[in-house]
């Protein structure tokens, strides 16, 4: 009796069998093994990249309107889930862009608690929270119901407490206490550009990490949220937004490591060595054991807001580069009260150091920008954070005189000890004699 084989005991009558299982059966079985691999390799392939699929999430946001009894649209606020962002647009529309774990955990919950936050205003250089509740979600519509900023918000955090909040994302990781407004770095390692060596291989999924101290820190961007993944461009440059850093406890050695693992078997990394005496404000050029080139400044942990003015261009660009200098992280900000008006006041919290202010009022002075009042040390409202500046436009001193730019170069000469002494007699909008 002559045994058929399993080519023999297949159906090829359909189309798949003529064209498919035909030619695979009829394949020596090494192949087969080889052709089952591949398929497998494939479908993996084509699930990682599904996991980069974004989920659009919409909703709307409304406030009482002055005029009458109803609500308006809320233009102009920031809507907040955990670690998602969204800005509402002229209708109060917003619109969540997720990730598949993000939308899945979304989907598993309904109702999440959203917080609606506010642009600074005077003297203050952080939003304001505005309103924290819950509000429900239709799974088949992907819309967040009506959120009305209204009597029922409760009374909510400041800037700067947000670790006291517990978000339920279900299958979304925590974030790292680094990662936390909370948790103010000591000094901040700032990014500028980095050059890759020939050898490296396009990608745009590589990462960096900042080891130091027996802890690793990752690279982040204002406001404190991680960076995300690093262009490789070989051979070319990749120049960092501003305001991209890693968070430090010194300025005294360490090693930064940019890897690439985005290739199914590939991995590739390269180290660069911190010097161990760093200064603030001065660039320092790092070579990599590939050959790439990266540039940092290091930075004390103040960061200064400035707001932008209309009728002069190069007037942030200048200012900045004079604060990166002195070891401040300047960050770019639209007036609240309009770009019309420049800056007249430099408010300073109580933890930055006289020599900081000193060298602010400097390069305020440098850069053309009449001030006329400096409140040293500043209690801001927004944010418990005391090393932060703003160089901002106050109402009140609008039609005040500026302070003479004989007293401010006194400063200068004056001890530290004796700056907030010196300053007591223009922390008001007075005229200065």
């Amino acid at each position: 009796m002559v045994r058929k084989t399993s080519a023999q005991q297949q159906d090829y009558s359909t189309l798949f069998g003529k064209i498919v299982l035909s030619k695979f059966d009829s394949m020596p079985e090494w192949a087969r093994v080889c052709a089952f691999f591949i398929s497998l390799l494939v479908m993996a392939y084509v699930t990682l990249h599904s996991l980069n699929a974004k989920y659009l999430v919409q909703g709307m946001v409304l406030e009482p309107n002055a005029k009458h009894t109803g609500n308006q649209a809320a233009r102009g606020f920031d809507v907040r889930w955990a670690e998602s962002y969204a800005g509402t647009d002229s209708k109060g529309h917003y619109v969540f862009a997720l990730s598949p774990l993000e939308y899945a955990a979304l989907l598993k919950n309904g109702n999440q608690t959203l917080q609606i936050w506010s642009p600074p205003g005077e003297g203050e250089t952080q939003d304001q929270q505005l309103c924290q509740k819950a509000v429900s979600f239709d799974r088949l519509g992907n819309l967040f119901a009506d959120y009305y900023i209204d009597g029922s918000c409760p009374a909510t955090l400041q800037h700067g407490a947000t670790d006291a909040i517990a978000f339920n994302r279900g299958l979304l990781p925590a974030v790292s206490a680094a990662v936390s407004s909370a948790a103010i770095p000591d000094y901040r390692i700032l990014v500028r550009n980095l050059r890759f060596d020939q050898r490296w291989k396009r990608s745009d999924a590589a990462e960096m990490i900042l080891f130091q101290g027996g802890e690793d820190y990752q690279l982040l961007n204002l406001p404190d949220n991680p960076y995300g993944k690093v262009s490789i461009l070989p051979g070319g440059t990749f120049s960092f937004a501003d305001g991209v850093y890693f968070p430090s406890k010194s300025l005294a050695g360490g090693r930064i490591r940019l890897s690439d693992n985005s290739g199914i078997f590939s991995y590739a990394e390269e180290w660069f060595n911190l010097p161990a005496g760093m200064e603030p404000g001065k660039p320092v050029p790092l070579n990599g054991d590939l050959g790439s080139q990266l540039t940092i400044v290091p930075l004390g942990r103040s960061i200064a807001t400035v707001f932008r003015k209309s009728d002069d261009p190069h007037y942030y660009d200048a200012l900045t580069q004079d604060l990166l200098k002195i070891g401040v992280l300047p960050v770019v900000s639209a007036s609240p009260m309009g770009e019309d008006k420049g800056a007249n006041t430099l408010f300073a919290g109580s933890e930055v150091l006289p020599s900081t202010v000193k060298s602010i009022v400097a390069a305020a002075v440098k850069d053309g920008i009449q001030l006329k009042r400096i409140a040293y040390p500043y209690s801001f409202k927004s944010t418990t954070d005391n090393s932060r500046i703003q160089l901002g436009w106050s109402k009140q001193c609008a039609d005040a005189p500026a302070i003479p730019k004989e007293e401010l170069d006194k400063l200068a000469g004056t001890a530290d000890q004796q700056v907030q002494t010196f300053l007591q007699r223009f922390s008001n909008c007075l005229a200065h004699h």
